[in-house]
């Protein structure tokens, strides 16, 4: 996010669904109000190795836009609930939330955001 005087960099909750990027946010906080200043972001998404011999990373540049088409949103919140709960986190991210558990009724609460990255460019590496 963009911030002064440096960027704000913090991990995310993310699914890759139909060719987009999305993350569910509690509606408050400090990532929410830099988003309502300006959506332009850049994201990292990296997989490697423990000796870091075998990598790839991916930056991602281009805006967030809070998801309003229903069909969408749902799609989404399913995805990322689907991702969450594989890695044992979602009464972790529910508890981070201030929600005592985490299901599509929540994501879909006035007090929960979906947002979509629209990608404008990227840079790519990976190891040789």
């Amino acid at each position: 996010f963009n911030d002064r005087p440096w960027p704000y960099i913090i991990p995310l909750d993310y699914v890759y669904v139909d060719d987009k990027l999305y993350f569910h946010f509690a509606d408050y906080g400090k990532k929410v109000e830099l988003f309502k200043k300006d959506p332009h972001v850049s994201v990292e998404v990296d997989r490697f190795n423990d000796d870091i011999t075998d990598y790839e990373s991916v930056t991602l540049m281009g805006t967030l836009a809070q998801v309003t088409d229903p069909g969408e949103k749902n799609r989404a919140s399913r995805a990322l609930l689907g991702t969450i709960e594989s890695r044992g986190g979602a009464r972790n991210v529910a508890a981070r939330h201030g929600y005592e558990k985490l299901d599509l009724e929540t994501l879909s609460s006035e007090g929960s955001m979906v947002l979509r990255l629209d990608v404008a460019d990227y840079v790519a590496l990976k190891s040789p």
